[in-house]
């Protein structure tokens, strides 16, 4: 049992990296949003919607992970989400950090 769990877990944490891959990409290199807007925007949504949104994108989950994600373990994909969503907290704080400071650099030159 305890092995099947650390194989799910496993597997989430590759699924979850593709996700937060594609999310990264996205938002540094295509929204034409600033980062901190599109990473926020993205930590209101869900795993699953988020792998389905980036399926077979530049560096985004498979068809595949998604039937994982919804064969997956309830307790292991919660588990996934909350990483989720923290992480993309996390980016979208530096992200308006490093704005405001350009921002103020700028000022700063006029």
């Amino acid at each position: 049992m305890m092995r099947a769990r650390r194989k799910w877990e496993e597997i989430g944490r590759e699924i979850l990296t593709k996700v937060l891959d594609a999310v990264d990409y996205w938002c540094q290199y295509v929204s034409g949003d600033p980062p901190s807007e599109c990473y926020a925007a993205h930590a209101d949504m869900g795993l699953y919607e988020l792998a389905e949104m980036y399926m077979e994108s530049t560096y985004g989950p498979t068809r595949r992970d998604l039937v994982l994600l919804k064969r997956m373990p309830k307790s292991v994909y919660e588990k996934l989400e909350a990483k989720l969503v923290a992480e993309l907290e996390r980016l979208a704080a530096e992200m308006r950090e490093e704005e405001e400071e350009e921002e103020a650099e700028e000022e700063e030159m006029l």
